[in-house]
């Protein structure tokens, strides 16, 4: 049996015109037939992707732990300009389609939650005060009613 002969020097040896061609043609197939994902390159090239989102995901963290929220402040502002709360309502009723899902959720749910909108009329947002928020925060964002945990790189 004679020794098997790699594609790249069987591509290398002398030939007759007519084969030469022939190996010419069929170069791309035999590249793509023995080249696979086990490349060392591909590997390395895997690993230093991997690296890179390791190394932005833990950024992205670090930068976040170190916000810090000014409660007095957003309180202060929401009580100086209600109007932005007007302006979410005024976009999403600018949208035809978002219209048609509240009416379909309204009759498809009628005297539950559910048929209710998200956002309201703006007469309605007028009318919501701070005790109506820190009451909101205090009765539903309790230990009880969250699920929590601590992502440890």
């Amino acid at each position: 049996m004679a020794p098997a002969i790699s594609p790249i020097r069987e591509l290398l040896q002398p030939c007759s015109p007519k084969g030469c061609v022939h190996r010419r043609v069929d170069l791309p197939l035999h590249f793509i037939s023995w080249r696979d994902l086990t490349d060392s390159t591909v590997l390395r090239n895997m690993g230093e992707g991997l690296g890179h989102s390791l190394l932005a995901y833990r950024s992205a963290l670090q930068g976040i732990s170190k916000l810090q929220v000014n409660e007095a402040s957003l309180f202060e502002d929401l009580n100086e300009s209600w109007e932005v709360l007007a302006e979410p309502i005024q976009t999403v009723e600018g949208q035809t389609e978002e219209v048609i899902f509240d009416h379909l959720h309204a009759t498809a749910f009628q005297h539950m939650p559910l048929g209710r909108t998200i956002l309201g009329p703006p007469q309605n947002v007028r009318t919501i005060t701070k005790d109506h928020f820190q009451k909101y925060i205090s009765t539903r964002y309790t230990t009880s009613r969250m699920v929590g945990g601590v992502i440890k790189l």
